[in-house]
């Protein structure tokens, strides 16, 4: 058997059976500089969702609250609980109704038994200027509430831009509450 050799140097005669070393760097800096940002805005997008999706829950549970408060004819709050030790420092809130024991004492008594928890990726920065500890929006069976604002934002974005917020704000005269997002007003 003979083995033959092709002596020719010329290019258009030569097959490629593979790429050259250019190419494969070329391609891996565009993979690289595409993965990159890629998981940059995904980090971005979770993040922003984290905040949106607790937005959602707190408005939704609010409007809950006051539904409540007109169906039975009775005062409801929105119970939020900031910062405590006991549930490992998350935010969490729930419903209380308003009740009266036996000597005619008003009691709040708890109307759902599950607590809702604010995401790890956000939190309540305040709510109407309180900061810690137990806060209370408040529902009449007229349909009313106090006037309050309700701050979002995530864990790592930085507080001092008011983009970066997300604000619920519930109405007095109606107790409904609206989200305002990329805002603290």
């Amino acid at each position: 058997m003979k083995l033959k050799v092709c002596m020719d140097k010329n290019p258009k005669k030569l097959s490629k059976h593979g790429f050259t070393l250019t190419e494969l760097t070329v391609i891996l800096l565009v993979f690289s500089v595409l993965l990159s940002i890629f998981v940059f805005g995904y980090s971005r997008f979770l993040r922003s969702t984290a905040v949106e999706t607790a937005s959602k829950d707190v408005a939704a549970t609010l409007n809950l609250a006051r539904e409540m408060s007109i169906a039975v004819n009775s005062t409801h709050r929105l119970h939020f609980q900031l910062n405590d030790p006991q549930i490992e420092g998350r935010q969490a809130y729930w419903i209380d109704r308003l009740s009266y024991d036996t000597a005619g004492n008003p009691v709040w008594l708890s109307e759902v038994t599950n607590i809702h928890f604010i995401p790890d990726r956000a939190m309540i920065t305040d709510i109407s200027n309180s900061t810690t500890g137990h806060v209370y929006v408040q529902f009449e069976p007229a349909g009313t509430s106090e006037s309050v604002k309700i701050h979002l934002i995530n864990r790592s974005d930085d507080t001092a831009i008011n983009e970066n917020y997300y604000t619920i704000q519930v109405y007095a005269s109606t107790a409904r509450s609206k989200i305002l997002p990329n805002t603290r007003n």
